[in-house]
């Protein structure tokens, strides 16, 4: 089998399994989602749906954060902000037993950090 062949088969192998890999995170958001709804009616603020929606954005910023350390990449930085930004939203709840609407006042001085972070490496 030339190497030709063999890069060909190798890809192929690559694109089955990272398809296999889509659907089943697929499967996965589909029946979080459907067990939320079965069992509440509902997805509330305190549900299984939103907690692995908390432990995605949190793996991602950490796993980003790893690359941002190896890359030193400006663009990763406003990434990673963005990211924390959004745990910060979705930890709204947490946030309103301190007042309402305290997540702003969180989650502005970590965007501005990031930027300061994107822009001071330039």
């Amino acid at each position: 089998m030339t190497e030709d062949a063999k890069l060909i088969i190798r890809e192929f192998l690559k694109f089955l399994f990272f398809g296999m890999y889509i659907a089943g995170a697929i499967v996965f958001v589909i029946l979080i989602t459907s067990i939320d709804i079965q069992a509440l009616g509902h997805i509330p603020e305190n549900s299984l749906t939103e907690r692995t929606q908390e432990a995605l954005l949190a793996i991602s910023i950490l796993l980003l954060l790893y690359r941002v350390r190896k890359e030193e990449s400006n663009g990763l930085y406003l990434v990673v902000g963005l990211l924390l930004c959004m745990l910060i939203r979705e930890w709204d709840s947490f946030f309103d037993n301190i007042f309402h609407g305290a997540w702003k006042f969180i989650a502005l001085p970590t965007a501005l950090f990031f930027i300061y972070l994107s822009l001071k490496k330039v």
